[in-house]
């Protein structure tokens, strides 16, 4: 049975009204991939594809989102292992303040659609007016071209978004996100490197900085309880520390104190409470009790 939208008593009555003015869904089941990138290449696959993109520019409407007192930037850059090239549509409130980042993988069940169609480019605008940097990657699709000319097939679309986020952690400074940056501490820049050793660093030493350590150098060690603070910049990295933990069958347990920052519970008369919680969460481990971060091959 086809399905109405006009009939859908659940649906928000501006909704139920927007669905009956879209085209309906006529897909069904077909027997090859090689069938499915004929059919979006044809004459009628290619009318479809161009109907779609005007109604969602169409929805990219700047007196609901405007764009003043926002920055735009497109970047290229290359993925991952197969050395292709996508875009990415960056965009942030107009300041030089460090804010916090939305990475964005628009959807289209990863087969098409970019993150240039209208109703894509408005959502960006709306989520960096909020106060966030806002990330847009368009992916290779792996049935009709987003802005990137080539299609393919899993894992070349989820490939290209991992390499979309990595160029987004490696390029953070210059964008002007980090998250946590500036709460307590300031890390954008060289100045831990340079003071406790800069040729460890350069040389990826794992006694000087654990996080370059492999699982053949973490195998072996203690049970481990590793604590990290929700606004603190170094939260993520005991996190990955502590994955890594676990990874190389080390015994290991991470608490996040959520609205706390760098060192918080070590200022007593800050929050007594969240100090007191994690001492006695910290002793609870070191004596072996019989607690929620204690394991029974612990004790």
């Amino acid at each position: 049975m086809t399905y109405d939208p006009s009939t859908d008593t659940r649906l928000d009555p501006r909704a139920r009204d927007a669905l009956t003015r879209l085209p309906p869904d006529a897909s069904g089941d077909v027997d090859s991939r090689e069938q499915l990138l004929a059919e979006a290449n044809s004459r009628r696959g290619l009318e479809n594809r161009a109907l779609w993109r005007r109604i969602f520019d169409a929805m990219d409407d700047e007196r609901i989102v405007p764009r003043a007192g926002l920055r735009f930037a497109d970047h290229t850059l290359t993925s991952s292992p197969d050395g292709n090239r996508i875009n990415l549509q960056f965009i942030r409130p107009d300041t030089t303040e460090a804010l916090p980042c939305v990475y964005y993988i628009h959807g289209g069940s990863m087969a098409s659609l970019s993150c240039y169609d209208g109703m894509y480019r408005a959502w960006g605008r709306l989520l960096a007016s909020m106060g966030a940097a806002v990330a847009m990657i368009d992916f290779r699709n792996s049935v009709s071209p987003s802005s990137v000319p080539e299609v393919a097939p899993y894992p070349a679309g989820l490939d290209d978004c991992a390499s979309g986020l990595e160029w987004i952690h490696e390029h953070a400074p210059e964008l002007g996100i980090y998250e946590n940056e500036g709460v307590f501490l300031s890390l954008h820049h060289n100045r831990g490197r340079m003071s406790y050793g800069i040729e460890a660093f350069e040389a990826g030493d794992p006694l000087a900085w654990p996080l370059f350590a492999s699982d053949v150098d973490l195998r072996g060690l203690v049970p481990t309880v590793i604590s990290v603070n929700e606004c603190d910049p170094l939260r993520d990295e005991g996190i990955a520390f502590y994955r890594q933990l676990m990874r190389a069958g080390v015994p290991a347990r991470c608490r996040q104190v959520m609205g706390t920052y760098h060192v918080n519970e070590v200022m007593t008369t800050v929050c007594p409470d969240i100090s007191r919680d994690t001492a006695r969460d910290i002793v609870a481990f070191a004596r072996g009790g019989r607690h929620p971060l204690a394991r029974s091959d612990q004790v």
